[in-house]
C-alpha cells in the first residue's frame, strides 16, 4: 500500500489521517497558523518601527543659552534706528524637519519645534525665506515664506509652519501674528541659535 506524506506524519492511501484531517485541511490549517504568527511579528515589527520613528523623529537646533533665552523673552524694545522681528514655530506637523530661515538672502538660523528666533534688524521691508530639506527627488529652492515692512522701534512675530507639499517635499510658511499670541509662543519655547 502507498504511503503520503504530510508534514511529517505518514498517510495511508486515500488520505485519511487518524487525527480527523484530511491531508488537503492539515495543509490549510498548518498555513493559517504560520501566516497568524507571521501576521503577529510583522504587526509587533512595526509597533516597534512606528515608535524608534516618533521618538527620533523629531529634529532639534542648537539652542541659545538661558541667558540668552530670558532676555528675549523680556521682548525690550530695539536700538535706536532698529526694529526687531521674533520667528517662531510651534507646530507639530513637520517636526522631523528644521526650517532654515533667511531675511533678504542672509541667513537668520534655522527653528524645530517649539524654539524662536528674534532678529535685530534695520527697518524697511523684508523678504522672509525658507527652506526644509526635501527627501524627494525634486529639488526644493527657498520659498518665500512672508513679506514684513518694519518702521523703526517696531516689535513683530512671524509664525512659521509648514505646508505639504508633494509627498516628501514639504514647504513652510509664515504668518504674521498679534503680538499677545507671539508672546506667549515665544515664552513658552526655546532660543535658537541665531546664524550671525
Amino acid at each position: 500500500m502507498a504511503q503520503q506524506r504530510s508534514i511529517g506524519r505518514e498517510v495511508p492511501e486515500g488520505g485519511d489521517r487518524t487525527d480527523g484531517l484530511r491531508n488537503g485541511d492539515a495543509l490549510v490549517a498548518l498555513r493559517r497558523d504560520l501566516y497568524t504568527a507571521v501576521e503577529k511579528n510583522v504587526h509587533a515589527l512595526g509597533c516597534l518601527l512606528a515608535a524608534s520613528f516618533l521618538l527620533g523623529a523629531c529634529a532639534a537646533v542648537p539652542l541659545a543659552g538661558s541667558a540668552a533665552d530670558a532676555d528675549g523673552k523680556r521682548f525690550d524694545p530695539p536700538l535706536p534706528g532698529q526694529s526687531a522681528l521674533y520667528l517662531y514655530r510651534t507646530s507639530v506637523l513637520g517636526s522631523e524637519a528644521v526650517f532654515s530661515l533667511a531675511d533678504n538672502q542672509q541667513s537668520i538660523g534655522s527653528l524645530a519645534n517649539r524654539t524662536w528666533i528674534r532678529a535685530d534688524v534695520v527697518p524697511g521691508r523684508h523678504v522672509i525665506t525658507c527652506s526644509v530639506p526635501s527627501y524627494a527627488p525634486l529639488t526644493q529652492t527657498p520659498a518665500e515664506a512672508a513679506t514684513v515692512d518694519l518702521a523703526p522701534g517696531e516689535i513683530r512675530f512671524l509664525e512659521v509652519d509648514v505646508w505639504p507639499g508633494l509627498p516628501l517635499n514639504p514647504r513652510c510658511v509664515a504668518s504674521e501674528v498679534s503680538a499677545d499670541k507671539g508672546r506667549a509662543a515665544v515664552a513658552d519655547g526655546n532660543r535658537a541659535m541665531a546664524a550671525n
